[in-house]
Protein backbone atom coordinates (compact mmCIF):
# COMPACT_ATOMS: atom_id res chain seq x y z
CA UNK A 1 0.00 0.00 0.00
CA UNK A 2 1.33 3.42 -0.94
CA UNK A 3 1.67 6.27 1.56
CA UNK A 4 -1.21 8.08 -0.18
CA UNK A 5 -3.46 5.02 0.04
CA UNK A 6 -2.49 4.62 3.71
CA UNK A 7 -3.51 8.25 4.29
CA UNK A 8 -6.95 7.67 2.69
CA UNK A 9 -7.51 4.39 4.52
CA UNK A 10 -6.51 5.81 7.89
CA UNK A 11 -8.62 8.92 7.30
CA UNK A 12 -11.68 6.78 6.56
CA UNK A 13 -11.22 4.32 9.40
CA UNK A 14 -9.59 6.36 12.18
CA UNK A 15 -10.10 10.04 11.31
CA UNK A 16 -7.88 13.02 10.61
CA UNK A 17 -5.78 12.89 13.78
CA UNK A 18 -4.58 9.38 12.96
CA UNK A 19 -4.22 10.13 9.23
CA UNK A 20 -1.83 13.03 9.86
CA UNK A 21 0.87 10.50 10.74
CA UNK A 22 1.16 10.07 6.94
CA UNK A 23 1.49 13.83 6.27
CA UNK A 24 4.67 15.90 6.50
CA UNK A 25 4.31 18.95 8.79
CA UNK A 26 5.32 21.15 5.80
CA UNK A 27 2.78 19.57 3.44
CA UNK A 28 0.85 21.53 0.83
CA UNK A 29 -2.45 20.13 -0.49
CA UNK A 30 -4.00 21.62 -3.65
CA UNK A 31 -7.33 20.60 -5.17
CA UNK A 32 -7.33 21.85 -8.78
CA UNK A 33 -6.79 25.56 -8.06
CA UNK A 34 -4.38 27.42 -5.83
CA UNK A 35 -6.66 30.43 -5.62
CA UNK A 36 -9.37 30.15 -2.96
CA UNK A 37 -13.01 30.83 -3.81
CA UNK A 38 -15.82 31.47 -1.33
CA UNK A 39 -18.26 29.19 -3.18
CA UNK A 40 -15.91 26.19 -3.34
CA UNK A 41 -14.11 25.43 -0.08
CA UNK A 42 -11.78 22.94 -1.79
CA UNK A 43 -10.09 25.60 -3.90
CA UNK A 44 -6.86 26.99 -2.50
CA UNK A 45 -3.59 25.83 -1.00
CA UNK A 46 -3.81 24.05 2.33
CA UNK A 47 -0.50 24.21 4.21
CA UNK A 48 0.80 22.18 7.12
CA UNK A 49 -1.20 19.91 9.37
CA UNK A 50 -3.69 22.69 10.12
CA UNK A 51 -4.22 23.19 6.40
CA UNK A 52 -4.74 19.48 5.83
CA UNK A 53 -7.36 19.54 8.60
CA UNK A 54 -9.08 22.41 6.75
CA UNK A 55 -8.87 20.46 3.48
CA UNK A 56 -10.48 17.40 5.05
CA UNK A 57 -13.14 19.61 6.61
CA UNK A 58 -13.81 21.08 3.13
CA UNK A 59 -14.42 17.54 1.85
CA UNK A 60 -17.44 17.64 4.14
CA UNK A 61 -19.05 19.86 1.47
CA UNK A 62 -19.98 16.62 -0.23
CA UNK A 63 -22.94 14.70 1.14
CA UNK A 64 -21.69 11.61 -0.71
CA UNK A 65 -18.19 10.81 -1.91
CA UNK A 66 -17.06 7.93 -4.11
CA UNK A 67 -13.53 7.70 -5.46
CA UNK A 68 -12.69 4.81 -7.77
CA UNK A 69 -8.96 4.34 -8.28
CA UNK A 70 -8.37 2.72 -11.67
CA UNK A 71 -4.60 3.01 -11.89
CA UNK A 72 -1.69 3.76 -9.62
CA UNK A 73 2.05 4.07 -9.98
CA UNK A 74 5.08 4.93 -7.88
CA UNK A 75 8.45 6.22 -8.98
CA UNK A 76 10.84 7.17 -6.24
CA UNK A 77 9.34 10.04 -4.27
CA UNK A 78 6.26 10.33 -6.53
CA UNK A 79 2.96 8.51 -6.18
CA UNK A 80 0.28 8.75 -8.85
CA UNK A 81 -3.36 7.67 -8.89
CA UNK A 82 -6.05 8.13 -11.50
CA UNK A 83 -9.69 7.21 -11.69
CA UNK A 84 -13.19 8.56 -11.29
CA UNK A 85 -14.99 10.73 -8.76
CA UNK A 86 -18.73 10.49 -8.15
CA UNK A 87 -19.79 12.94 -5.44
CA UNK A 88 -22.91 14.88 -4.42
CA UNK A 89 -22.53 18.49 -3.25
CA UNK A 90 -24.43 18.84 0.01
CA UNK A 91 -25.64 22.43 -0.31
CA UNK A 92 -26.95 22.04 -3.88
CA UNK A 93 -27.74 18.34 -4.12
CA UNK A 94 -26.03 18.33 -7.52
CA UNK A 95 -23.74 15.53 -8.68
CA UNK A 96 -20.06 16.04 -9.39
CA UNK A 97 -18.63 13.35 -11.66
CA UNK A 98 -15.13 13.65 -13.03
CA UNK A 99 -12.01 11.82 -14.01
CA UNK A 100 -9.14 12.69 -11.68
CA UNK A 101 -5.39 12.49 -11.46
CA UNK A 102 -3.58 12.71 -8.13
CA UNK A 103 0.15 13.23 -7.75
CA UNK A 104 1.81 13.16 -4.36
CA UNK A 105 5.41 13.91 -3.50
CA UNK A 106 6.70 11.83 -0.59
CA UNK A 107 9.44 12.91 1.81
CA UNK A 108 10.68 10.67 4.62
CA UNK A 109 7.66 8.38 4.22
CA UNK A 110 5.09 11.20 4.45
CA UNK A 111 3.02 13.22 1.96
CA UNK A 112 4.78 16.52 1.29
CA UNK A 113 2.74 17.70 -1.71
CA UNK A 114 -0.73 16.55 -2.77
CA UNK A 115 -2.16 17.84 -6.05
CA UNK A 116 -5.42 16.52 -7.46
CA UNK A 117 -6.59 17.54 -10.91
CA UNK A 118 -10.27 17.17 -11.78
CA UNK A 119 -12.86 18.75 -14.08
CA UNK A 120 -13.21 22.18 -12.46
CA UNK A 121 -16.03 23.26 -14.80
CA UNK A 122 -18.16 20.38 -13.53
CA UNK A 123 -17.14 21.11 -9.94
CA UNK A 124 -18.07 24.79 -10.31
CA UNK A 125 -21.45 23.83 -11.81
CA UNK A 126 -22.17 21.35 -8.99
CA UNK A 127 -21.35 24.01 -6.37
CA UNK A 128 -23.28 26.69 -8.36
CA UNK A 129 -20.19 28.92 -8.27
CA UNK A 130 -20.83 32.64 -8.47
CA UNK A 131 -18.51 34.57 -10.75
CA UNK A 132 -16.43 37.16 -8.96
CA UNK A 133 -16.86 35.70 -5.49
CA UNK A 134 -13.61 35.45 -3.60
CA UNK A 135 -12.22 33.99 -0.43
Amino acid sequence: MSITEAFFTTLETDGIDAALVHVDPDAVFVASRREPHSDIPLFGEFKGHAGVRDFVQALGSFSRMNMTIESRAQDGALEFMAGQLDHIVGKTGKPFKSLFGLVCTIRNGKILRYVIIEDTARLEAAFEMTEGASA
